[in-house]
């Protein structure tokens, strides 16, 4: 099963809207990189949270698939 953020197509668009969201909080200049924006904000990559948030998924899914046989 191919993961919706491994599509070259949805990465950048992903990356784009959280450098957006990063630059209006941090109220820095657009020249800023969204790697460097995270490291300061403390914050994680989007890229990362989308993975974890799809294997969290998976692992509940499968709980429930086992728990209701």
């Amino acid at each position: 099963m191919v993961q919706k953020i491994d599509i070259a197509s949805n990465k950048p668009k992903a990356i784009r809207v959280q450098s957006l969201i990063n630059i209006k909080i941090a109220k820095v200049y657009r020249t800023v990189s969204n790697e460097a924006l995270c490291a300061l904000m403390e914050l994680t990559h989007i890229t990362i949270k989308i993975q974890e948030a799809s294997q969290y998924y998976r692992i509940i899914r499968g709980r429930e698939k086992h728990t209701n046989v």
